[in-house]
């Protein structure tokens, strides 16, 4: 991720760890998954090459993928919850 993009995932999983209620945490997640969404989309543009700061090369972005795949579970999680 650019280092601007690293910032703002960096201020979402802060805001990620300071939720005191649901929708706070829903927020976050949101945030923190489509930021991860953009730099698995850099990655797949490259064919899956290396991007600085988004990764890419031999893992194509998989490590991404399963990122973006587990805070939807979460998100899902604490929606169940109520």
């Amino acid at each position: 991720m650019s280092h601007q993009s690293g910032g703002a995932l960096q201020t979402a999983a802060s805001k990620l760890r300071a939720a005191v209620n649901k929708a706070q945490a829903l927020s976050a997640i949101s945030q923190c998954r489509a930021l991860i969404a953009g730099a698995l989309a850099k990655v797949r543009a490259t064919g899956g090459g290396h991007v600085a700061g988004c990764g890419g090369g031999s893992g194509a972005g998989i490590g991404l993928e399963a990122i973006v795949g587990t805070l939807g579970r979460v998100a899902k999680l604490i929606h169940a919850k109520g």
